[in-house]
């Protein structure tokens, strides 16, 4: 039987212990937000939020990385976007729709630029956790799989 995942939010707070003097770096603060939302009638959304403060000698850099996905209940579909913030300000966007096809996964992406590239056969991300979550009850200590998340260039 499929796992029925409940619906929850993390929160964790970062603080750096301790840097190189070489670094430059004299402190890193940060907060990482996961939320899943969803069930395997509707399909699943995630939304993954991560703030870093870096502060240097001369320098407080602020970056903010916020990324939505949504992965359909059939896991033929995952689409996703990530907007990632230097400063308050967009530095890089990412945007597109993974499609499962007969030999391997579709990605067509919208955003920097429109491309499209195929991919091997993989699992989209709630498909590996209720896959993982199988084996562990199985009692399997081992799992290699391959698995597209979008992140980085969805590439």
């Amino acid at each position: 039987a499929v796992p029925a995942l409940q619906a929850h939010r993390a929160v964790y707070d970062l603080t750096l212990n301790k840097a190189s003097d070489r670094s430059g770096i004299t402190g890193i603060t940060g907060r990482m937000v996961y939320e899943f939302n969803g069930s395997a009638c509707e399909g699943y959304t995630v939304k993954f939020r991560f703030v870093t403060q870096i502060v240097t000698n001369d320098n407080t850099r602020l970056t903010d990385q916020q990324t939505t996905t949504f992965e359909d209940a059939e896991g033929k579909t995952f689409s996703f976007v990530t907007k990632s913030f230097v400063d308050q300000n967009l530095d890089k966007e990412v945007k597109g729709v993974a499609t499962r096809e007969a030999k391997g996964l579709k990605v067509d992406i919208d955003k920097p630029e429109k491309s499209s590239l195929e991919l091997a056969a993989t699992q989209f991300p709630t498909q590996h956790l209720v896959e993982l979550i199988g084996k562990a009850e199985k009692g399997e200590n081992f799992y290699q799989t391959n698995l597209f998340d979008g992140s980085e260039d969805a590439n």
